[in-house]
């Protein structure tokens, strides 16, 4: 039995190869942006919910930020729960409606060092790198994960491109979503 061909690491490409490989990551975010950008109906800004209906929990999820294997880098491990902890207000009290889906980046909007967002652990075309706003998809994950087990509707999810820590025992596998 063969065995299966492995990517190459990034490191090990020529220059050209680097160069393709970003200029065609690029053209993709191009094209996702104008697709994003011609039909803002289908990802609406988000609404609150009324406030008579503030305070009534119809649903949580709980999710663990802390790392605990040897691997992992404290500082990152402390920028990525700074970075859920400013990021996750930004979906409190938000009005969830089949004539109203949730987009994540419309919600949050961009991440950055100048909105108080920190270096954390990012995965990115298979390797694990600092990011301003690393470990944010720790909230995509828990958002993704509690829409689908409440039976929603998805319309679009990413999941990421290689498995950085153990998913916990009992974990259901494909519940995860990246963001980029």
């Amino acid at each position: 039995m063969p065995t299966p061909a492995i990517a190459p690491r990034l490191l090990e490409l020529s220059a050209p190869a680097l160069l393709w490989r970003r200029s065609k990551q690029l053209m993709l975010q191009a094209n996702r942006l104008a697709r994003w950008s011609a039909t803002p109906e289908r990802w609406p800004r988000p609404l609150l919910a009324p406030m008579h209906e503030k305070g009534v929990l119809l649903g949580s999820h709980t999710v663990n930020l802390l790392r605990a294997d040897a691997d992992a880098d404290p500082v990152l491990e402390a920028g990525k729960q700074h970075n859920v902890r400013l990021a996750a207000p930004a979906f409190d009290g938000l009005l969830l409606a089949p004539d109203r889906p949730l987009s994540f980046w419309r919600t949050l909007g961009r991440l950055s060092a100048r909105k108080g967002y920190r270096h954390g652990l990012a995965l990115s075309g298979g390797c694990l790198t600092p990011s301003i706003g690393g470990g944010i998809c720790l909230l995509a994950n828990a958002l993704f994960e509690f829409a689908a087990r409440q039976g929603w509707h998805i319309l679009e999810r990413w999941g990421h491109t290689m498995e950085a820590v153990p998913p916990p025992p009992g974990a259901l596998w494909g519940m995860d979503a990246t963001v980029a």
